[in-house]
């Protein structure tokens, strides 16, 4: 899982392009879950930084967490052999 770092129809800066297509070769397509446009606004937490992002993301019920941060963790599920499907 990673951020693409660009908003909904703009292209990544090419330092940016570059890293995720690595991250895409290394890890493969299949098991690559990027976070559109990156994680705060996935997430719905402008301005956290990791600590209490997940002090936050942790606390809240299945229900209420962000569907971008579901779908990554059920694939997450999914490709270790969980009993999850794949979203």
């Amino acid at each position: 899982m990673h951020d693409r770092d660009a908003m909904a129809g703009r292209e990544p800066i090419a330092a940016e392009r570059a890293l995720n297509e690595l991250i895409a070769e290394v890890a493969s397509p299949v098991a690559t879950f990027v976070l559109e446009p990156d994680f705060e606004g996935a997430s719905g937490l402008q301005g956290h930084n990791a600590e209490r992002a997940w002090r936050h993301l942790s606390s809240l019920p299945l229900a209420d967490m962000p569907a971008p941060l579901l779908r990554a963790a059920q694939l997450a599920i999914a490709l270790a052999g969980g009993e999850r499907e794949r979203p």
